[in-house]
């Protein structure tokens, strides 16, 4: 072997395992390890999260969301393992398998691992709030189907176990998505822990109390102190719930569902609004208009909103093509909601059409701010909505 040979081909090794030590650094930044249950649109936002997430910690969240049955005591911490080469550390990897066993004999499916690639990483985040995170969603009896609970919960999850990271590290992320569902878990419990104290209260140490006086005729004044913090905690604990559930920001938005699912869906939202806009138009007929002057200090102009009345009240939409053709057998919903609360809304999922239009009938009593809004179905790739101010005189 000459000289200039041995040269070469000592250069070409020394490439192989550069490359074979550096091959990790080159690897695709994607969040997602596996994906079997999540559409495009929330795969397209743990991304963004998990970017974030690199970019100011350094810490790289992955998720592993699989459709395999896998038996009772099937081993997660392995099973992420065979990922190992597709990570970087340091490293967390959340895992969803909706449909593993849990036991031999229960019919309950669904598991969840949460597995780091250090102790340190452990430390950095509550196991139980990112579990919990994920399963209270899946676990809601309601009309959503398991495709979309897996969706939200799923970016739920992932959206706090981030959320904890960045804390630890002292950071702010602000991709993700509050966790309202796990605060009111929260704020539950300290009703239910507080229940539980009167219950023990007026079951157990009342009596005793009580036996201990006659005993020693005396009077004492320390029972009547514990009452009085414990109604205290429940009457707090009452407001915390009542104040969290008038939040309409945190429930409904402008395409009359769940912000979550508003966010996972929006480009199909967007794209078959488009479809309908190009296609059709939705107006309100005989409905009357008033200029708002409440706010005299603002610059900007107030356009005009929809007069209510206090009382009955009578919306009628037309849907038309955009030859002027009217169409009569579209789904339409309407809602009727208030700017800061949810405590009037008022839901119609079908909207009858009577006489050449989508007719509902409405009783407003309480004075103030509203807003209209329509959602017109033609198909399940065409649906428009519209969206009106409306306002009741004191």
């Amino acid at each position: 072997m000459n000289q200039a040979t041995f040269k070469t081909r000592l250069h070409y090794g020394v490439f192989v395992v550069c490359a074979f030590i550096l091959y990790p650094s080159f690897l695709p930044a994607t969040a997602v390890l596996k994906n079997d249950l999540l559409k495009l649109e929330a795969v397209a936002l743990i991304e963004e999260i998990g970017k974030e997430l690199q970019e100011k910690t350094g810490v790289y969240a992955y998720v592993i969301a699989t459709n395999e049955h896998f038996p009772p005591r099937f081993n997660l911490v392995s099973y992420s393992k065979k990922y190992e080469n597709s990570m970087h550390k340091p490293y967390v990897v959340y895992i969803f398998a909706p449909y593993a066993a849990i036991t031999e004999k229960s019919e309950a499916r669904g598991r969840v691992g949460i597995i780091p690639s250090s102790k340190e990483l452990k430390a950095m985040y509550h196991y139980e709030d990112v579990r919990d995170a994920g399963i209270n969603i899946v676990a809601i009896k309601d009309s959503n189907t398991d495709e979309d609970k897996f969706n939200i919960g799923v970016l739920q999850a992932y959206s706090v176990l981030s959320d904890h990271i960045a804390e630890s590290k002292g950071v702010t992320l602000t991709k993700t998505i509050p966790d309202e569902m796990g605060t009111m878990v929260r704020v539950l419990r300290v009703i239910i822990y507080s229940g539980t104290a009167v219950l023990f209260w007026i079951f157990v140490i009342r009596p005793y109390w009580r036996k201990k006086e006659m005993e020693n005729n005396k009077k004492t004044y320390w029972p009547h102190m514990i009452v009085g913090f414990l109604v205290l905690a429940l009457t707090l604990s009452y407001w915390t719930v009542k104040s969290a559930s008038s939040l309409p920001v945190q429930e409904v938005n402008d395409y009359m569902m769940k912000y979550q699912q508003a966010d996972i869906y929006i480009n199909d939202i967007l794209e078959k609004k488009s479809a309908f806009d190009a296609l059709y138009t939705i107006e309100a007929k005989g409905i009357q208009t008033m200029a708002m002057s409440d706010n005299i200090h603002s610059k900007l102009p107030q356009p005009e909103v929809v007069k209510l009345l206090q009382g009955k009240n009578r919306f009628r939409y037309r849907v038309q093509t955009k030859e002027g053709k009217t169409v009569e057998d579209a789904h339409v919903s309407f809602l009727l909601t208030r700017p800061h609360t949810r405590v009037d809304d008022v839901m119609i999922e079908n909207v009858p059409f009577h006489d050449g239009a989508y007719t509902v009938n409405i009783d407003i009593q309480k004075e103030g701010r509203y807003t209209l809004q329509l959602r017109v179905e033609i198909d399940e790739n065409t649906i428009g909505y519209l969206k009106l101010p409306a306002y009741l005189k004191p």
